[in-house]
């Protein structure tokens, strides 16, 4: 590839891009939280300078069906430095997208609350890739210089290929059951609530158990799998979708041993790397009729292949002058998805995120109580379950 092209648009990116056309922004959200007030020129200077090595953050779409490629532009991420205020636990305006180019990505400051929103589009990244990013940013922050992140030339598809997955047969069911149950009516658009988790042993599958306890049925979860686990340190800092799905379906009376093995099986199986590659045949699909179709599957009441999808990004040390920061980590949602939650620990707990459409759960009213129970359930000693 010549022209500034970056790396082929995968199968699952092209997905992506559908989302952004459907639910947009279809973006991941990280929430940088420091206890302080932020300086915006400083914070402004150490994000150009950092985005100045992060070319995948900076693209534009080129080319038809399999040959369409991101292209690296010589710009700067856009940043917006606001007197508002920050919306706390629920959606805040300036996360829907308005000042977001597309697909791309920006940064928004919000002095007063010391509070710094990092946004992308799925389609040019996994969250991984946007965590990094925030990571360098803090780092330039701290006087020193930004690590950096290649934005290709490798591809999921090819990753799952090279530790020798095979495309997924089995297509999946499209019948899984919401978290919420089955109520939902005709609202729009997408809202979400974050609660704070004390640390535990094993965050995936006891996130796993508690969704599942909260519901008190049989649910289909989706968990993201970051496929950069097969390469070297030195070559993992890439800023793409290099992430495939394990889907586990977990019944309410199963226990935490039992979702830790099932989820280790799959990971051992190359469940997520058979994700990847099983979405390839996408990239050969106009992405109208991609869309259309999507809109008319999400038409169809109950059909989706997972009740939600779990995505953590681990734990992090984020300092800055001495002092922790907070990571919370939003990632998009849509209608055709009853729950999207994103997990990000700390030193001393786990911020969650909880996106879910707004049909399923009103104004938040099913998602509170939903909530509590979840947080409770993931709480509980693996003594006392």
């Amino acid at each position: 590839m010549s022209d500034g092209a970056l790396r082929l648009v995968s199968g699952l990116e092209r997905a992506w891009l559908v989302g952004g056309r459907l639910y947009p922004p279809f973006a991941i959200h990280m929430v940088l939280e420091a206890p302080a007030p932020l300086d915006p020129d400083r914070w402004s200077a150490a994000i150009a300078t950092a985005a100045a090595r992060w070319p995948g953050l900076r693209v534009r779409l080129a080319g038809w069906l399999r040959s369409a490629r991101w292209i690296a532009e010589e710009r700067p991420l856009p940043v917006v430095v606001t007197a508002e205020r920050w919306a706390g636990d629920r959606p805040h305006a300036l996360l829907d997208g308005r000042l977001l180019p597309g697909p791309g990505a920006r940064a928004v400051l919000f002095p007063a609350d010391g509070r710094a929103v990092f946004s992308a589009h799925h389609a040019i990244t996994d969250g991984r890739g946007l965590r990094d990013f925030v990571a360098d940013v803090v780092r330039v922050l701290g006087g020193e210089p930004p690590r950096g992140a290649a934005g290709g030339p490798l591809i999921d598809a090819e990753l799952a290929r090279r530790v020798g997955a095979t495309a997924e047969r089995d297509t999946p069911k499209s019948d899984a059951r919401s978290p919420f149950g089955d109520d939902a009516d005709d609202r729009p658009g997408l809202t979400w609530r974050r609660r704070r988790l004390p640390i535990r042993r094993g965050v995936v599958a006891r996130a796993m158990a508690a969704t599942v306890a909260a519901a008190g049925h049989r649910l289909t979860l989706g968990i993201p799998v970051d496929l950069r686990r097969h390469l070297p340190p030195a070559d993992s800092a890439l800023s793409a979708n290099l992430t495939g799905v394990a889907r586990l379906v977990v019944e309410p009376d199963a226990d935490l041993s039992a979702i830790r093995a099932a989820l280790d099986a799959a990971l051992d199986g190359r469940a997520a790397e058979r994700h990847a590659l099983s979405a390839e045949g996408l990239r050969g699909l106009p992405l109208w009729l991609m869309t259309a179709i999507a809109r008319a599957s999400a038409r169809r009441a109950g059909l989706r292949p997972d009740s939600a999808v779990i995505s953590s990004l681990g734990r992090h040390d984020l300092r800055l002058d001495g002092r922790p920061l907070r990571l919370l980590f939003i990632p998009p949602g849509s209608e055709g998805l009853p729950l999207f939650m994103g997990l990000s620990g700390d030193a001393d707990g786990i911020e969650v995120a909880a996106v879910c459409p707004q049909a399923r759960v009103g104004d938040g009213a099913r998602l509170e109580p939903w909530l509590d129970r979840f947080v409770d359930a993931f709480a509980t000693p693996d003594s006392a379950r």
